[in-house]
Formats: structure tokens, C-alpha cells, sequence
């Protein structure tokens, strides 16, 4: 969020990100653990339901919370420019070569971090004959290695700065 540029001081922010990483990694965590919990060996289709819909009234609840978190509101003075003009500036954005790099470098990533999870499950169940809930403690063990590290991190990002930080994550996943 933009907004935390004005809040977190630059010092604390890799500590910040690091604090905010490790509770995220801990809700996924507890939601990988309730869902092999749930799904149990031999999960049945209402089963997916209903994780279905607790994930929707999840997704809603935090809707609630977007509410009260800090920053964007209007800019002021802002005049309605037309679609026309928006377009124009997007396409502007896409001439500044660091917004062009770090673009190139979040997609590459992405599809490297997203590419594994897309096989692993069906790898694990068809290959394996693994059980639903034993997937979900293969994925929660990962997400273990996230939340023990992501304070350190944060930290050793404070000290060094993030660029050194992001390579060290990129090489380990």
C-alpha cells in the first residue's frame, strides 16, 4: 500500500513487512491445518463447499476491514480526465524502464512461484496417492519455513537492503 511509505520509517520497514509476512504466514498456516483437519483422508464434495464458502464470508469479512485501513482516498483537486486520458497514462508508465524491470521481474517470479503449486497437488494426489488433508500439511510445512523466517528477514532487509534480501528469496524458492 502506498500509504505505509508515510507511516512505516524507512529503517523499520523491512521489520515491518517482516512482522506483517509472518501474519499472514501464520493465517495461512492455520487455515492449511483446520482444511486438512476438515478434508480429513477421504474428503467428500460438500467438504470443498464448504471451504468454498467460508473462504467467500472470509473474503468478505476483510472487505470490512479495508474500511479502516489508512490511504486511499481521492486525490484532491482531481478532474474527471476521461478513459482516454487514463489509457494515455498507463501507456506513460510503461515508458519508465524501472516500472518496465521490476514488471518483468514480478511476472517471471510470480510464474515461478506459481508454477510448482499448480502441479505439486495433482503430483501428490495422482502420483503419490496422497490424501487431501495430508497435501494441506505438505503445503503448511512451506508455509512453517515462511513464518519462522520471514522476522529475520525483514531485519537482515533493514541492514542490507531489500535487493540483497529479494535475491536470497528468489534463489530459495
Amino acid at each position: 500500500f502506498p500509504w505505509l511509505k508515510e507511516i512505516i520509517p524507512v529503517r523499520l520497514r523491512g521489520t515491518y513487512f517482516g512482522v506483517e509476512s509472518r501474519t499472514i504466514n501464520a493465517g495461512i498456516l492455520a487455515t492449511l491445518l483446520a482444511s486438512s483437519i476438515f478434508l480429513g483422508s477421504s474428503a467428500e464434495g460438500y467438504n470443498y463447499g464448504l471451504m468454498t464458502a467460508a473462504a467467500a464470508i472470509a473474503g468478505i469479512i476483510s472487505l470490512r476491514f479495508l474500511k479502516s485501513a489508512p490511504g486511499g482516498e481521492p486525490v484532491k483537486d482531481a478532474e474527471d480526465i476521461g478513459i482516454f486520458a487514463v489509457f494515455s497514462g498507463v501507456a506513460a508508465v510503461w515508458k519508465y524502464k524501472p516500472f518496465i524491470k521490476i514488471t518483468i521481474l514480478a511476472s517471471i517470479f510470480g510464474f515461478a512461484i506459481s508454477a510448482v503449486p499448480g502441479f505439486l497437488v495433482v503430483y501428490l494426489k495422482d502420483r503419490l496417492a496422497m490424501a487431501e488433508n495430508s497435501i494441506m500439511l505438505v503445503n503448511a510445512a512451506a508455509t512453517v519455513g515462511s513464518l519462522v523466517m520471514a522476522p529475520a528477514l525483514g531485519r537482515l532487509s533493514d541492514r542490507f537492503g531489500s535487493r540483497p534480501i529479494i535475491r536470497l528469496g528468489i534463489t530459495g524458492n
